[in-house]
């Protein structure tokens, strides 16, 4: 009886509910498309994936790297080692204010580059050619684009400066 009670009592402490949603799965292939998860927005464009594949985004629970400041979430991007023929874009929310904000993606050796990125508003956008795992955080800084997006921009409104920061 007390076996039974303390392993309900665990079932019930691990049911709790939470508003942020950890995974995020859509199948894009070669015409393209975009998939969002929370503070992050990954667009693909037409062509850079041959076939229809299962993109999956999941929030970790991974800190920065030992002496890097994380200002969004750690994200990993999946199927893990996917290429893309034509580079895809990742964007960020920003905190406000966020101090040099870059966009961080892994690399084969283990560790984190920094890609700099494109700063549209509260968001910043970083170009990519494979899947791993990338977050916004303090870095070099990326560069400021002047699209008139307001300083304050609600969730709703990334998938916007995704596509203003990926226009040339």
């Amino acid at each position: 009886m007390r076996m039974h009670f303390l392993l309900g009592a665990l079932l019930i402490a691990g049911c709790g509910s939470s508003d942020q949603v950890t995974t995020n799965y859509k199948t894009i292939g070669a015409t393209g498309g975009q998939i969002s998860l929370n503070s992050t927005v990954l667009t693909i464009p037409a062509g850079a994936l041959a076939m229809d594949t299962v993109i999956t985004l999941t929030q970790t629970g991974d800190s920065a790297p030992s002496g890097m400041s994380a200002y969004t979430p750690i994200y990993k991007y999946e199927p893990e080692g996917l290429q893309f023929l034509k580079p895809a874009s990742v964007t960020f929310e920003l905190p406000s204010p966020a101090d040099s904000p870059s966009v961080f993606w892994s690399n084969a050796a283990g560790g984190f580059d920094d890609l700099r990125g494109k700063i549209v508003g509260r968001a910043i956008t970083g170009s990519i050619m494979h899947f791993s795992k990338g977050y916004a955080g303090k870095g070099l800084g990326g560069i400021y684009v002047d699209a008139g997006v307001p300083d304050l921009m609600p969730p709703a409104d990334l998938a916007v400066a995704a596509d203003l920061a990926t226009s040339d």
